[in-house]
C-alpha cells in the first residue's frame, strides 16, 4: 500500500475565516510588548532600577536571542510564502519521490540547500503542510534540516566550540 502525499483534512471543524489572523496579530503584538518591556528594563536599569546580575543576564540573553533569530525567522517566513503562493503543487510533488522513505530523505537534504536555521524551518515546514505535504514528511524536514544545515553547524561551533567534543568524550568514558 502506498502512502499519500496529502493527509485528509477534516471538513467539520473549520475556523471562521478571520479568527486565525486576529489571533496571530494579538500574539505578535504581545510578543512585541514583551520584547519592548525587556529592552526598556535593560536600558533603564543602570540608573533607576537596581537589578541583580542574574536578572540583567537573563534580560540581555533574552533580547540577544530574539535579535539573532529574527533574520532567520523572517527568511523562513519569506520562503514559506514563496512555497505557498508561487510554487505550483504539481511542481512540488513532481520534484519529490513517491516512495515515503526517499521523499523524507529528499526533504531532509533540502535543509542543506536552504539558508535558514531551526528558527526559520518552523514557518517553512508549516508552509509545506499547507501546500499539501504530509505531516510526517514535514516533521522529518523540521527535525533533520537543522542537523544537516551548514549555517547551523557553523553557528553551533562558534557558540560552543570544543565543548561538544569534550562532552562526547566524557560520555563515552562513562559508558
Amino acid at each position: 500500500m502506498t502512502e499519500r502525499l496529502v493527509d485528509a483534512q477534516p471538513t467539520s471543524h473549520r475556523p471562521e475565516p478571520g479568527a486565525a489572523s486576529v489571533l496571530n496579530v494579538r500574539r505578535a503584538f504581545g510578543a512585541l510588548l514583551v520584547v519592548a518591556a525587556l529592552f526598556a528594563i535593560r536600558v533603564t536599569a543602570p540608573g533607576e532600577i537596581a537589578l541583580t546580575d542574574a536578572v540583567q543576564d537573563f534580560i540581555t540573553l533574552s533580547i540577544s536571542v530574539l535579535i539573532e533569530s529574527l533574520p532567520f525567522v523572517m527568511l523562513g517566513i519569506g520562503l514559506s510564502v514563496v512555497v505557498q503562493l508561487w510554487v505550483p503543487q504539481r511542481v512540488l510533488f513532481g520534484m519529490l519521490p513517491r516512495t515515503p522513505v526517499l521523499r523524507r530523505a529528499a526533504l531532509s537534504l533540502l535543509g542543506v540547500l536552504l539558508p535558514v536555521c531551526e528558527c526559520g524551518n518552523v514557518p517553512l515546514a508549516r508552509g509545506l503542510v499547507v501546500r499539501g505535504i504530509a505531516v510526517p514528511d514535514a516533521i522529518t524536514f523540521l527535525l533533520a534540516a537543522p542537523i544537516l544545515n551548514p549555517i547551523t553547524i557553523v553557528v553551533t561551533y562558534q557558540a560552543f566550540g570544543f565543548l561538544m567534543e569534550s562532552c562526547s568524550g566524557g560520555c563515552s568514558a562513562v559508558s
